[in-house]
């Protein structure tokens, strides 16, 4: 198809051009009367007459329009082609700036088929060993380097614990034989038969004769006892000796050890239990039996004993006897004179102090000489009533020191009330009393006013010592209560 486009004409005459485009095969060529460009477009042109000027004119209004057809067809033909081959339209390609590159396939598992030559990275596989290569057709190889060169030795580690013992090696030869200090040829066997050592090469021996191989040097404190093979340790009085053969070490070991049957040890000391005689009397308080550790064979005069009457109070004329050594009397000094101890000057279970009379002992006389080991006590607390007549001790004549101590104990809420204290004994002939002042029992508790107390020196001819407390009035609210001790020591 063809289309005429008229042109006008100029000053200088007449110009008839005509702009032809045909439709041709893919070209782009010029030669001296056409222009081709892109895909089947050709411009012919012609001129028949023109000026000059008319003919530039007309030459740059036709490059503009055939520039113009061109960049569009380019842009088109750029804009149509989306894939490169690689190998056959690239030369010298660099990757160094791409964001990411990945060389081969990856994924799991193996591909089945493969051409030899291409590479897969398998995924699933531990680090290291993800590299595969098609080494023959459908063939897939592991790729691993070879083993590197050794590196250099690590520091040394510490010690490792001590292995077991290996056995026992066979006895060593040995290096020479002396007779008192001459050397002798050394041979296979050494014999001891009686005194000295001869040299029995036939025999491929040493003839030993005598008491054997000198014994040890032993002294005591630097003077010598003897040498002698053996060594005998013998217990003796406090002292036990135990000795094992310690083969391992080629000793024997020996441990001495005290007797506490004859010595005394820190823990029976501190516990007392060496020289506290804790006696029974069938209930009786006469005849007291007791046990000793260690066992009692005898007395010695001046030995002290702590003394514990376990089940009564002693009588008059009571007795002792440990391990069955005895009776032995219990007495005390009055005056200068041995005499018999009275009932309750041993209370039950109070410990008093015995020491052995004479020689043969022939007593055992209350310590400190004269009194009682504690005398008699009485010991109440929280009374809120008043008491009857309680018997304090029934002690044998003699002289004697009452003392008392008396305290509140709980107040009342609101009010108060008082208690007081009548002591009572029998002298030579006639039954005395004596009492205490009174001791209030208030809402509040007194530093100065809270507690009475008092010491009396009498002389008790019979019968007990007994005492009475007396309530006098009674708490608006709430109840009071108090606290009395009383003691009673013999001085003679």
């Amino acid at each position: 198809m063809a289309r005429w486009a008229p042109f006008g004409g100029g000053i200088h005459g007449f110009v008839k051009s005509v702009l032809r485009v045909t439709a041709l095969k893919s070209s782009f060529f010029v030669d001296s009367n056409r222009v081709s460009i892109g895909k089947g477009l050709r411009l012919d042109y012609i001129w028949l007459q023109m000026s000059k000027e008319r003919l530039v004119f007309m030459f740059f209004r036709c490059a503009i329009l055939a520039g113009a057809i061109l960049a569009g067809i380019v842009a088109c033909a750029v804009k149509a082609q989306t894939l490169v081959d690689l190998r056959t339209q690239s030369k010298s390609v660099d990757f160094s700036a791409a964001s990411t590159t990945k060389p081969m396939k990856t994924g799991t598992p193996l591909p089945a088929a493969c051409g030899q030559g291409e590479a897969f990275f398998l995924t699933t596989a531990p680090a290291g060993e993800n590299f595969y290569l098609c080494t023959t057709q459908n063939s897939w190889t592991l790729q691993a380097g070879a083993t590197g060169p050794t590196g250099p030795t690590g520091p040394t580690g510490s010690t490792g614990p001590t292995g077991a013992t290996g056995a026992t090696g066979a006895n060593g030869a040995i290096a020479h034989i002396q007779n008192g200090g001459t050397n002798l040829p050394v041979e296979a066997t050494l014999n001891f038969s009686g005194g000295g050592c001869t040299d029995d090469p036939t025999n491929s021996r040493t003839d030993c004769t005598g008491n054997g191989i000198s014994g040890l040097n032993i002294d005591v404190n630097g003077t010598v006892q003897g040498s002698e093979a053996t060594l005998n340790l013998i217990s003796g009085t406090g002292i036990i000796q135990a000795c094992a053969n310690n083969t391992g070490a080629n000793r024997v070991d020996c441990t001495p050890t005290l007797d506490t049957s004859y010595a005394l040890g820190r823990t029976t000391d501190q516990a007392g239990t060496d020289h506290s005689i804790i006696a029974t009397s069938s209930g009786a308080g006469a005849a007291f039996v007791a046990n000793g550790s260690p066992t009692f064979t005898t007395y010695t005069e001046n030995q002290t004993l702590s003394f514990i009457a376990s089940d009564a109070a002693c009588t008059a004329g009571a007795t002792l006897s440990i391990d069955g050594v005895g009776p032995i009397a219990l007495k005390k000094i009055v005056g200068g004179a041995l005499v018999g101890i009275e009932a309750s000057d041993c209370l039950e279970n109070v410990p008093i102090l015995l020491r052995a009379y004479g020689s043969p002992v022939s007593a055992f006389i209350l310590s400190p000489d004269g009194t009682g080991g504690a005398g008699w006590v009485s010991n109440v607390t929280a009374r809120s009533s008043s008491q009857t007549s309680v018997t304090l001790a029934t002690p044998g004549p003699g002289q004697y020191t009452l003392n008392y101590y008396a305290d509140q104990n709980g107040t009342c809420t609101t009010g108060a009330n008082s208690v007081s204290f009548t002591f009572n004994w029998t002298d030579g002939t006639n039954a005395r009393a004596i009492s205490t002042g009174s001791l209030t029992l208030g809402a509040t508790q007194s530093t100065t006013a809270g507690y009475l107390s008092g010491l009396m020196p009498i002389y008790v001819g019979s019968g007990s010592v007994t005492y009475t407390s007396t309530i006098l009035g009674s708490c608006t609210a709430g109840t009071s209560s108090y606290d009395v001790h009383a003691a009673l020591t013999r001085l003679q």
